[in-house]
């Protein structure tokens, strides 16, 4: 059943590639991976495609790691293992949310909760 599935789901994300031009050959693509089923579920679709396409491309898993844990904390050692058993490279990025009131060049006040109105910026992590 699952192995249907899977060859079913192919064909869409080949048709979607052949109308749109998404993946060509020596791409590198960047999955970002939460960590949830539908993430999951394209990475694998991709990992199971490469090998029945004669294009050939690279994926690289990308779990975004914030401030604002909304996350299960175990949830890094368990994705690391599963895109090692992939052979993927990937690669864990760590961000700060600072929540900001306002337009971008307006007021620096602090926002409530998400949803609240306030606007969310990212700021990368220095090296």
């Amino acid at each position: 059943m699952i192995d249907r599935l899977s060859y079913w789901l192919i064909k869409k994300i080949n048709k979607a590639n052949r109308d749109f031009d998404l993946i060509a050959h020596g791409d590198r693509i960047a999955v970002r991976v939460s960590g949830g089923k539908d993430s999951l579920t394209l990475l694998e679709l991709l990992h199971r495609r490469r090998r029945s396409v004669p294009t050939d491309y690279t994926l690289a898993p990308v779990h975004v790691v914030s401030d604002w844990r909304c996350t299960d904390q175990d949830q890094r050692a368990w994705l690391e293992q599963y895109f090692q058993s992939l052979g993927l490279e990937y690669a864990f990025r760590e961000i700060t949310i600072m929540r900001v009131r306002g337009a971008i060049a307006g007021s620096q006040t602090a926002s409530g909760a998400p949803g609240t109105g306030g606007r969310h910026f990212f700021k990368a992590p220095t090296s």
